[in-house]
Order: structure tokens, then sequence, then C-alpha cells
């Protein structure tokens, strides 16, 4: 249901691009760079890290609170680079609102290839209409924040439907 959301952010940024401004060699470091981005952070976050605090805790909203909280978190620095202290920590609350969804791709799959495969995408849109456009697109940003939104619901959805599975499954005192 989340790429439901996620494809239309992707799809508009895609189709907004003026792809003739983009020498190809800067097009082909866009897609490495994207590639190796998508891969590292989800490795380190929706590996190591949430797989670490599963062998650490029964709790899977720790897991997805510290996986997730580091994911935003990463993204702090980038306010040395341009964006400014403040630009950063916006830049890492909307990060940790998209990690929630990535968190759910990599629970739900069962596997990291479709969370890093979603962010690499959802990194060379954005970044690709970024060297070619000013400003915002509309349409993009309603699905950016859908999709953050939809990614909140769906963890608590998650987490409830949790909670009734194990309420359920525990023996009845008597």
């Amino acid at each position: 249901m989340l790429l439901l959301f996620i494809a239309p952010f992707v799809a508009v940024l895609l189709s907004v691009t003026q792809w003739s401004e983009i020498a190809l060699s800067h097009l082909a470091t866009l897609v490495v760079a994207c590639l190796l981005i998508g891969i590292n952070e989800e490795i380190l976050t929706r590996g190591i890290v949430l797989v670490g605090l599963r062998g650490s805790t029964k709790n899977e909203v720790l897991v997805w609170l510290g996986s997730t909280a580091l994911f935003g978190l990463m993204h702090v620095p980038n306010g040395l680079f341009g964006i400014g202290l403040s630009g950063g920590l916006v830049q890492a609350v909307f990060t940790f609102l998209l990690g929630s969804g990535l968190y759910l791709l990599r629970r739900i799959s069962g596997t990291i290839l479709l969370p890093v495969a979603i962010h690499a995408l959802w990194d060379f849109s954005s970044f690709s209409h970024q060297v070619t456009s000013e400003g915002t697109v509309l349409l993009a940003t309603f699905f950016q924040f859908l999709t953050y939104l939809v990614a909140m619901i769906l963890v608590v959805v998650l987490f409830r439907h949790d909670r009734k599975s194990r309420d359920s499954a525990e023996p009845l005192a008597g």
C-alpha cells in the first residue's frame, strides 16, 4: 500500500526533470551515488541496527524507533553542507518519517532489497530534479507528505495488530 504513494512521488519528479540539461557523466554519477546511498544507509539502519536491536529486545516498537531515529539523525550533518542547521533538523524529521515507511517495507518484505531499491529511487528522483529545477513541484510535495502520513498510520496499525496477535496468543489465566 505504501508503494502506491511513493511511486507517484518518484514518477512526478522524474517526469518534470529536464533530462537534456544533465550531462551523461553527471547522470551516471547520480545513479551510482543514489544506489550506494540506498545500500549503505539501509544496511546500517535496517540491516545492522535493526537486527541488533531485535537481538537485544523483544519490543518491536523500540526496534522501529531506534533504527528509524538513527536514520533521521544521520541526516542532521547535512546542515553543514548548505542547508543550514535548521534545514538539517527538518530533514532529519522528514527522513525519520520516510524511514518509518522503509522500516515497514523491510519488515513486510522480509528482505533489505526492497527498502534499498525504494530508497535509491526516492533519492534519484529528488536529486535529478534538483539538478535541473529550482523550487518544488506541488504534486510531488503532496505525494511526499502523503507518504509520510500513510507510513506513520501503517506503523500504528502494524503495532496494534502485533499487540492484538500477542494478546490473543497468551493463555487464559484460570
